[in-house]
Protein backbone atom coordinates (compact mmCIF):
# COMPACT_ATOMS: atom_id res chain seq x y z
CA UNK A 1 0.00 0.00 0.00
CA UNK A 2 1.12 3.46 -0.08
CA UNK A 3 1.68 6.05 2.06
CA UNK A 4 -1.32 7.87 1.85
CA UNK A 5 -3.28 4.14 2.19
CA UNK A 6 -1.67 3.42 5.26
CA UNK A 7 -2.16 6.88 6.79
CA UNK A 8 -5.61 6.72 6.34
CA UNK A 9 -6.15 3.28 7.32
CA UNK A 10 -4.83 3.93 10.96
CA UNK A 11 -6.43 7.22 11.46
CA UNK A 12 -9.40 5.13 10.81
CA UNK A 13 -8.52 2.59 13.08
CA UNK A 14 -7.84 5.15 16.00
CA UNK A 15 -10.62 4.70 18.26
CA UNK A 16 -10.15 7.88 19.66
CA UNK A 17 -10.03 9.87 16.28
CA UNK A 18 -13.15 7.63 15.30
CA UNK A 19 -15.38 8.55 18.08
CA UNK A 20 -14.68 12.20 16.93
CA UNK A 21 -14.78 11.46 13.13
CA UNK A 22 -16.20 8.69 12.59
CA UNK A 23 -14.52 7.53 8.94
CA UNK A 24 -14.60 11.47 7.83
CA UNK A 25 -10.97 11.90 6.34
CA UNK A 26 -11.04 13.18 2.94
CA UNK A 27 -7.40 13.45 0.51
CA UNK A 28 -6.89 17.08 -0.57
CA UNK A 29 -10.65 18.37 -0.09
CA UNK A 30 -13.80 17.55 1.76
CA UNK A 31 -16.61 17.27 -0.31
CA UNK A 32 -19.14 20.02 -0.22
CA UNK A 33 -21.81 17.86 1.83
CA UNK A 34 -19.33 16.77 4.47
CA UNK A 35 -20.30 17.53 8.39
CA UNK A 36 -17.85 18.46 10.55
CA UNK A 37 -15.95 17.34 12.23
CA UNK A 38 -14.02 15.97 9.69
CA UNK A 39 -10.09 15.38 8.49
CA UNK A 40 -8.22 16.61 5.10
CA UNK A 41 -4.71 15.38 4.49
CA UNK A 42 -2.70 16.72 1.77
CA UNK A 43 1.09 15.97 0.70
CA UNK A 44 2.80 19.86 0.45
CA UNK A 45 5.87 18.00 -0.77
CA UNK A 46 7.62 14.39 -1.34
CA UNK A 47 11.04 15.06 0.04
CA UNK A 48 12.41 12.66 -2.21
CA UNK A 49 16.12 13.43 -4.05
CA UNK A 50 18.55 11.25 -5.70
CA UNK A 51 21.85 10.08 -4.76
CA UNK A 52 25.27 9.35 -7.13
CA UNK A 53 23.82 5.83 -7.00
CA UNK A 54 20.52 7.27 -8.33
CA UNK A 55 17.26 7.56 -6.80
CA UNK A 56 16.84 6.95 -2.60
CA UNK A 57 14.87 4.08 -1.62
CA UNK A 58 13.26 6.43 0.96
CA UNK A 59 11.39 9.98 0.59
CA UNK A 60 9.99 12.50 3.32
CA UNK A 61 6.36 13.80 2.35
CA UNK A 62 5.85 16.59 3.69
CA UNK A 63 1.65 16.21 4.78
CA UNK A 64 -0.66 18.46 6.13
CA UNK A 65 -3.72 17.24 7.85
CA UNK A 66 -6.30 20.42 8.28
CA UNK A 67 -8.67 19.36 11.13
CA UNK A 68 -12.28 21.23 10.85
CA UNK A 69 -14.99 21.26 13.68
CA UNK A 70 -17.75 23.59 15.00
CA UNK A 71 -16.21 24.81 18.27
CA UNK A 72 -12.42 25.92 18.64
CA UNK A 73 -12.57 23.15 21.94
CA UNK A 74 -13.39 20.02 19.60
CA UNK A 75 -10.87 21.04 16.93
CA UNK A 76 -8.09 21.46 19.23
CA UNK A 77 -9.60 17.77 20.96
CA UNK A 78 -9.15 16.07 17.17
CA UNK A 79 -5.94 17.63 16.20
CA UNK A 80 -4.91 16.60 19.71
CA UNK A 81 -6.36 12.55 18.84
CA UNK A 82 -4.70 13.06 15.84
CA UNK A 83 -1.30 14.06 16.88
CA UNK A 84 -0.86 10.72 19.14
CA UNK A 85 -2.42 8.64 17.01
CA UNK A 86 0.39 8.68 14.23
CA UNK A 87 3.12 10.95 15.55
CA UNK A 88 6.21 9.70 16.54
CA UNK A 89 5.58 5.68 15.75
CA UNK A 90 5.99 3.50 12.79
CA UNK A 91 2.38 2.96 11.16
CA UNK A 92 0.67 -0.61 10.36
CA UNK A 93 1.37 -0.77 6.18
CA UNK A 94 3.90 -1.98 4.00
CA UNK A 95 5.21 1.85 3.57
CA UNK A 96 6.81 1.68 6.75
CA UNK A 97 5.72 5.87 7.64
CA UNK A 98 6.42 7.61 9.75
CA UNK A 99 5.66 11.08 11.43
CA UNK A 100 7.58 13.59 12.79
CA UNK A 101 6.13 17.31 13.72
CA UNK A 102 6.86 20.23 11.74
CA UNK A 103 4.08 22.72 12.48
CA UNK A 104 0.79 23.79 13.72
CA UNK A 105 -1.36 26.49 13.03
CA UNK A 106 -4.81 27.43 13.82
CA UNK A 107 -7.42 28.88 10.86
CA UNK A 108 -11.37 29.77 10.68
CA UNK A 109 -13.54 29.65 8.10
CA UNK A 110 -15.60 32.52 7.58
CA UNK A 111 -18.08 31.37 4.85
CA UNK A 112 -18.75 27.69 6.90
CA UNK A 113 -17.89 29.47 10.15
CA UNK A 114 -15.47 26.36 11.10
CA UNK A 115 -12.77 26.34 13.58
CA UNK A 116 -9.66 24.75 12.05
CA UNK A 117 -6.18 23.46 13.09
CA UNK A 118 -3.71 22.72 10.33
CA UNK A 119 -1.07 20.06 11.72
CA UNK A 120 2.01 19.85 9.44
CA UNK A 121 4.03 16.24 9.81
CA UNK A 122 7.03 15.12 8.08
CA UNK A 123 6.97 11.48 6.89
CA UNK A 124 9.72 9.24 6.16
CA UNK A 125 8.90 6.16 4.46
CA UNK A 126 9.50 3.62 1.69
CA UNK A 127 10.18 5.30 -2.12
CA UNK A 128 8.63 1.95 -3.64
CA UNK A 129 5.38 2.17 -1.94
CA UNK A 130 3.75 5.81 -3.26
Amino acid sequence: MSWQADTVAAIKADSPVAAIIGTKIFADVAPSNATAPFIVFQSISDGSSTTHDGTRSVIFPLVQFSCWATTKGGVIDLVTRLSAAIEGQTLTGSSNVSFTFSNQSSSRDHQTKLFGELLDLRGSCNATQI
